[in-house]
């Protein structure tokens, strides 16, 4: 917003939501309670429920409820239940008991109570949530007590010139969301002082007590009159007086630095997104206040993505405290990746502007992923003869192997490609299966393949491990079948964390093309279609079966393959392969713990009626399963027999109709002969 009474543009940042709605599950609830009903809410964020017996304007008893919240978000929603006490003789009209009312900050509601006798009349009652909210310099409410804002030490001496503090100001956003606009709301604020734009344009010390309907009229800022002894160690609190709900930010005081990077472009590189598609723009780094911390909001440090062997370029950004510097002054950086030597910059009174410069030479000749890339900033103010430290700015960084030949750019395809293929050098084109081959074996076969926002491992089937610790049990998300694990494609594998076989195969490749490989040895890399081959028993197939499987007895013979039949008892023995089959009888076989898949998935389903895996000339690779942990396979027979352990198939032996059948081939045979293969290679 900007104050043309004194010229000064102030950023205010605005709160990030995080959900729509908040999470159920505290224990004990907060609750209150008269002697008609029991209001309460288990919904985080709820700090507090009030019972608030008042006399109505008509003289009649209003039964209210005051609720209050704390560090919850503007887009906050709770989840209030009202409970008759005395079912006997009174009931809720409205709501109905039992049934929750989802409710927003500063909203009430109305509830109705009915005499059963008929004797009185009916009562009415209210339910008010409240929320009060200080926000500094756009910090977001889940980092306002862990990273806090940063506020500038600046001395008014009583004096409150806007003109001369606005380097030492930083913006405050307070607000109260309450049913009743003339409800007071309190300001403390430790140490520092707080300023408000009065409207006269001048600023003025602000008053410790507004009224709500005030507090989104008025523009506050805060100014540090003391250097912190501990990182935040100073506060800014608002309260509702009637009901004490309250919120607190809390901030550092720093002086000012002479000189701190500001903003960081990265040139000459490649476009990359966020894991949820969110592109990352210029400027890649941004601490909008220059105070050395990235507090989160409109502050960054975003990933860059650039090609080994050329010249990256940089355009920068560095605050500066002294409003008669003039030219010429000097910008140079260093990093491990690169270095931009003595350049001349431009000078306005609050920033130094690098123009878009060259790093003195090309990126190394390999693969590399650096986690962070510091770039150490320096300012010369005499031509050179003395360097000021400007500070450092962070960006993950990731240099691939060739340009990208892929439309998608989300994150985790560089995350995976540039930690697996690190130090890989060589020539484009006739080196690529050296690329592939790093990826294979540091990333796919490990079976630990993470998500690059928060390095959680993503995982074929298996289950959601909510507790962390590794072991499927109460309060994990079972996803182990089709239905509970729906997501096909790479994408939905990477923000869900879980997907199918053919998202894993889109996953290698998307991952090589992100690389800029797509073929190696003039063989493109591409999917394909594993289908049970039903010609080969002459029998209907219903899908392969994967290992591991129980069988007991020698099973029936089927010629003229003189394969073996086994009757299946159990098809599916969970995640961990540890349901136990019924009594294992002749000619049966069972579901066990087979061949890990990806991530958290000791038992991944055992059976499917097509399998996708990826095939780079006559080499195959199964991403799902990182071939056991062995592969590649040169021959599809290879492959066979190291996954599979026949085909679950239909037909009728000994008079019993319809039961399904593991059909095992002979194992010394060429191959299976059990499946067909659809050439499904992208371009």
């Amino acid at each position: 917003m900007k104050h043309q009474a004194f010229l000064i543009v102030f950023s205010v940042k605005l709160l990030v939501p995080l959900s729509a709605f908040a999470t159920e599950g505290l224990s004990p609830a907060p609750s209150a309670e008269n002697d008609y009903v029991r209001v309460w809410s288990s919904t985080i964020g709820v700090e507090n429920v009030i019972c608030s017996d008042n006399a109505a304007p008509d003289g009649e008893t209003r039964l209210d409820f005051l609720i209050t919240t704390t560090n919850v978000v503007d887009n906050f929603i709770a989840l209030i239940h009202i409970d008759e006490i005395n079912g006997d003789a009174w009931e809720l009209k409205s709501p109905r008991s039992g049934v929750a009312a989802p409710m927003h900050p500063g909203e009430r509601i109305d509830y109705i109570l009915h005499d059963k006798t008929g004797v009185e009349p009916d009562k009415t009652g209210h339910i008010a949530l409240y929320r009060v909210d200080v926000c500094i310099d756009g910090v977001p409410e889940i980092e306002e007590e862990t990273i806090g804002a940063t506020v500038f030490r600046g001395n008014a001496s009583g004096n409150f010139d806007a003109v001369a503090l606005a380097p030492f100001l930083t913006a405050v956003t307070i607000r109260c969301f309450t049913p009743d606009p003339e409800d007071l709301v309190s300001l403390e604020v430790a140490f520092g002082t707080l300023l408000v734009l009065g409207a006269d344009g001048q600023l003025e010390r602000a008053s410790m007590h507004y009224a709500a309907g005030e507090l989104g009229e008025l523009s506050f800022y805060l100014l540090g009159d003391r250097l912190s002894q501990a990182p935040l160690n100073q506060y800014l609190r608002v309260t509702h007086d009637a009901t004490g709900c309250h919120d607190e930010a809390r901030y550092t005081v720093k002086d000012k630095p002479p000189f701190q990077i500001r903003t960081v472009e990265f040139h000459n590189n490649d476009p990359i997104e966020s894991d949820f598609g969110e592109a990352f723009d210029r400027p890649q780094f941004n601490d909008h206040n220059a105070d050395g911390v990235l507090q989160g909001g409109s502050e960054h440090g975003w990933p860059v993505c650039a090609v080994r062997n050329t010249t990256i370029a940089l355009k920068a950004t560095i605050a500066h405290s002294n409003p008669s510097l003039s030219s010429p002054v000097f910008v140079r950086a260093v990093s491990d990746a690169f270095s931009i030597s003595s350049t001349l910059a431009t000078v306005t009174p609050t920033e130094i502007v690098l123009p878009m410069t060259d790093a003195d030479g090309p990126l190394a000749n390999s693969i590399d992923f650096t986690d962070p890339l510091r770039i150490n900033w320096s300012v010369s103010t005499d031509n050179g003869a003395t360097w000021h430290d400007a500070g450092s700015s962070t960006n993950r960084f990731y240099v691939v192997w060739s340009h990208p030949v892929s439309n998608s750019r989300l994150e985790t395809l560089f995350f995976i490609g540039c930690r697996g293929a690190k130090g890989v050098t060589g020539t484009t084109g006739n080196n690529n299966k050296q690329v592939l081959d790093a990826i294979w074996d540091n990333q796919f076969k490990t079976r630990r393949v993470a998500r690059a926002c928060d390095n959680k491992v993503l995982t074929y089937y298996g289950f959601r491990d909510n507790n962390g610790n590794g072991t499927y049990d109460d309060g994990d998300v079972y996803m182990n079948t089709p239905e509970t694990c729906p997501n096909p494609s790479y994408d939905l594998l990477i923000q869900n964390l879980n997907g199918q076989c053919d998202a894993w195969a889109s996953l290698m490749e998307q991952v090589l093309k992100a690389q800029g490989v797509s073929t190696i040895s003039e063989s493109s890399i591409g999917r394909i279609t594993l289908h049970p081959n039903s010609s080969a028993t002459t029998m209907p197939s219903l899908g392969f079966a994967i290992k591991n499987w129980g069988r007991s007895g020698m099973g029936i013979p089927f010629p003229p393959d003189e394969g073996r039949s086994f009757l299946i008892v159990l098809s599916d023995a969970g995640i961990i392969g540890s349901v136990p089959p019924r009594s294992q009888d002749n000619n049966l076989c069972w579901d066990m713990a087979g061949v890990h898949g990806q991530g958290n998935s000791p038992n991944p389903p055992s059976r499917f009626t097509v399998h996708k895996i990826v095939r780079v000339g006559n080499l195959n690779y199964d991403p799902s399963y990182g071939n056991g942990g062995n592969g590649p396979y040169n021959t599809m027979s290879a492959y066979e027999h190291a996954l599979l352990a026949g085909l679950v198939t239909k037909h009728d032996f000994q008079d019993q109709k319809d039961l399904v059948w593991l059909y095992v081939p002979q194992e010394d045979a060429d191959v299976f002969q059990t499946r067909i293969l659809d050439d499904e290679t992208q371009p």
